[in-house]
């Protein structure tokens, strides 16, 4: 954000703090001003889940009503004060999304938004059932006043809390937008299968974000009491749900300013027509439906497109934190022969989908430090050979050695973070994301630093990202990309983009590196590129795994060459030796292969 903006925001919201002193009417103050600023928390925690990490929640209110009646009841049968009734109201709201999201989030699409409005509905009549400790239908009545020693909270007083609280929650989630779980978020709303080969954890970061945003909603539900000094089950309805995500959607997501314009829409609006307070879902569907698909990026996509585009400048002048010029490491091995042998190794690897075998016991060998390639006609398993060894697929029987360990039915996660890195057929890039930033998602595994350091920027946080994208650009500038460093990935050329690929892969540190058709669409001198990096790579120590159809390309660089024909391996040898054999020839290469073996 440019310094004059930043400060432009800062005295904005200063200013706001003395809106009370603007006008003494309670209901603007107390009843409206106080309820948009505490919806905003709420809906931005429910950017997160939403906007950010690309599920649909819509039992957000759920979250809200743990959160107001744990509030509710310390203060009124427990009898205690406000701050640890609030600490323990965001525990259960936390606790709560913690529940729901153990189970929910192993779903996805719409089976994730139905399993959030079945939460909603089972918190509710929960709340109008337990009669004993939530006063059922009668709700909550008689909250006693909110008071700090000698402050007090009460009437309009109680904006000077609620807003404070705001502007934090909103530096919260601007913080941890920001971070290396913002773009972890990001990387697996996009792509979860390339998030995960990029050593980012899919379950553990779901999960993380929809806790994080449940203990936000449980924070604001315990302010919300404090509004009305009542809480009932009708007002925890589906339809609150339903506004949130209005409030999100209309106001803009990923946009804490579209957050805060959502939720003022959402309070004011039933108040200027409640003329019209039959017709409210009616309104606010059309609102929807107009926001959809006249504003698709809500408000706040309607002002940045009016404000003048602001370009990001990178620097390439930095080199990696470890001095080196290129920014690639190899991942040490244990072992006292570690520098030798074989790497990878399978062992009668076969999956079947059905009644098709797409690999059939296949035993293939790489070495420490070769250039490896995996070469077959169209169909005859290569890339679900590389699925198999990245995680993607789990093989119908046989198994996998890396390293000298064995893999029992891996994820992507943990095949990348053990030392394996890939490249994929189709260009999987996060389109959405910078270059620079696809580069610092490989480098997710440099971040040690908890939640704690992000959201308060510690010291040791501050180093990890500073050292990342000093190495991000160390990266780029290997594979000649970084000038590009602030463009979007999704506006590169073809070919720069396999390039990108191929650094987001050395990002992660691997002992192998899976190219799967990496010059597959390249002309001739973007080949030529792609040539002279795997070469690089491997006077660096790496093994290069290459899936590959330019011939030229697979017998130039390659010190091993395996074949493949419909599912089985055919053929395995130096370049020459395959180039001569009637089998490979017969099922890929073809006669003038053999014609040129035989001249040469």
């Amino acid at each position: 954000m440019p310094r004059a903006l930043r400060t432009l925001v800062l005295v904005a919201a200063a200013a706001f703090l003395f809106l009370p002193f603007v006008t003494q009417n309670p209901y603007y103050v107390h009843s409206v001003a106080c309820k948009v600023c505490i919806y905003v928390i709420l809906v931005a925690g429910l950017d997160l889940v939403v906007g950010y990490s690309g599920d649909v929640s819509v039992g957000h209110a759920g979250l809200y009503a743990a959160g107001a009646y744990t509030a509710a009841i310390l203060v009124t049968k427990a009898h205690w004060p406000f701050l640890p009734a609030a600490l323990a109201a965001i525990a259960m709201g936390a606790l709560f999304g913690l529940l729901l999201g153990v189970p929910a989030l192993r779903l996805s699409g719409p089976y994730l938004a139905v399993s959030t409005i079945a939460f909603g509905l089972i918190v509710q009549t929960v709340v109008n059932e337990a009669e004993k400790l939530t006063e059922g239908s009668l709700g909550i009545q008689n909250i006693p006043k909110l008071t700090f020693g000698r402050w007090n909270f009460e009437g309009n007083n109680l904006y000077y809390l609620v807003y404070p609280l705001m502007l934090l929650s909103l530096l919260a989630v601007h913080r941890v937008a920001t971070s290396y779980w913002g773009r972890a978020f990001e990387a697996l709303k996009e792509s979860s299968i390339a998030a995960e080969c990029s050593g980012i954890s899919r379950y553990r970061y779901k999960l993380s974000v929809f806790v994080l945003s449940a203990a936000l909603a449980g924070l604001a539900g315990a302010l919300f009491i404090h509004i009305d000094k009542y809480v009932g089950p009708t007002t925890f309805s589906l339809q609150l749900s339903i506004l949130f995500l209005i409030a999100l959607i209309f106001g803009g997501t990923r946009s804490l300013l579209g957050n805060v314009l959502g939720c003022l829409v959402v309070v004011v609006l039933p108040d200027v027509f409640n003329r019209f307070a039959d017709y409210q879902l009616m309104t606010f569907g059309a609102l929807l439906l107009f926001t959809l698909y006249v504003l698709p990026g809500g408000l706040a996509g309607l002002l940045r497109r009016a404000l003048p585009a602001r370009a990001t400048a990178h620097t390439t002048e930095e080199a990696g934190p470890d001095g080196s010029e290129t920014g690639i490491r190899v991942r040490k091995e244990d072992g006292a022969d570690a520098d030798a042998g074989d790497l990878l190794a399978t062992e009668r690897l076969t999956i079947a989908f059905g009644g098709l075998v797409a690999v059939n016991g296949l035993d293939l060998v790489i070495r420490r430090g070769e250039v490896h390639a995996l070469i077959g006609p169209n169909g005859s398993g290569k890339s679900t050979t590389v699925n198999l060894l990245t995680g993607v697929y789990r093989p119908t029987s046989g198994r996998v050695v890396f390293g000298g360990r064995p893999f029992q039915n891996a994820s992507p996660f943990a095949v990348s973070r053990s030392g394996i890195a890939r490249t994929f057929q189709n260009v999987a890039l996060f389109g959405d994301m910078t270059v620079l930033e696809n580069v610092l998602v490989g480098l997710h595994h440099t971040f040690h630093g908890g939640l704690l350091d992000v959201l308060f920027r510690t010291p040791r946080a501050k180093r990890e990202e500073k050292d990342a994208r000093s190495r991000a650009l160390s990266l780029l500038a290997f594979v000649g990309l970084d000038s590009l460093a602030p463009e979007r990935a999704r506006n590169l050329p073809y070919g720069k983009q396999r390039l990108l690929e191929i650094a987001r892969a050395l990002a992660q540190d691997p002992r192998l590196v899976v190219l799967d058709e990496p010059a597959a669409g390249l002309t001739s001198g973007e080949i030529a590129a792609v040539d002279g990096l795997i070469v690089k790579l491997k006077a660096r120590g790496l093994a290069v795994l290459l899936i590959e159809h330019h011939m030229d390309l697979v017998m130039s660089v390659s010190d091993t060459v395996t074949v493949l024909d419909f599912g089985e391996k055919i053929a395995t040898g130096i370049p020459a030796e395959i180039q001569k054999d009637d089998r490979v020839i017969n099922a890929y290469l073809g006669t003038d292969a053999h014609a040129m073996a035989a001249d040469a």
